[in-house]
């Protein structure tokens, strides 16, 4: 059985903000913090319009309090999770000794 050949595509040539990064990992190395920052956002907006309608609910709307609370709580999880993808990369790239961030 016959393995097929891979080549590898140089797209520097033609697409010229590929010549800015010289490996996945540096190209990676932009896009992760911006992520990080872009997720800190959207959560602490998240907490602000839980919180607001946690405060706000007529009469202590129970329908209105328990939307809050899991507005807040998933904002968390999935803020949770960001986070710790940003440790398992640091964490993988010091196993295999590469600079990713």
């Amino acid at each position: 059985m016959m393995i097929p050949k891979a080549y590898a595509i140089d797209i520097s040539k033609d697409f010229a903000p590929a010549r800015n990064f010289s490996s996945i990992g540096a190209l990676l190395s932009v896009f992760i913090p911006v992520i990080l920052i872009f997720s800190s956002i959207v959560l602490f907006a998240m907490l602000l319009f839980a919180s607001y309608t946690y405060l706000r609910a007529p009469g202590g709307n129970q329908e209105e309090l328990q939307k809050a609370k899991k507005t807040i709580k998933w904002a968390l999880v999935g803020f949770i999770v960001i986070l710790i993808s940003f440790l398992l990369s640091r964490i993988v790239s010091s196993i295999f000794n590469f600079n990713l961030l």
